[in-house]
């Protein structure tokens, strides 16, 4: 599964180290959709969105990305 992708896992390590103790990135499976939240916290709406972003084109990449909602 999305969860269990070397690449995904990679940029949520990435992620997880930029933001160090200022922030944090959540990956949470729903129980009753195919759907994979993305969050992330941090200093600026800015750095909050790039984490989403990264993540989300690491799925892209591995072919579990099929859409966006923001």
């Amino acid at each position: 599964g999305t969860l269990a992708d070397a690449a995904v896992q990679a940029a949520v390590d990435a992620c997880t180290e930029e933001l160090g103790d200022s922030g944090r990135v959540l990956l949470r499976k729903s129980g009753t959709e195919p759907v994979l939240r993305v969050m992330a916290e941090a200093g600026t709406t800015e750095l909050c969105e790039q984490m989403v972003d990264a993540i989300i084109a690491a799925m892209d990449t591995s072919g579990h990305l099929i859409e966006v909602k923001k």
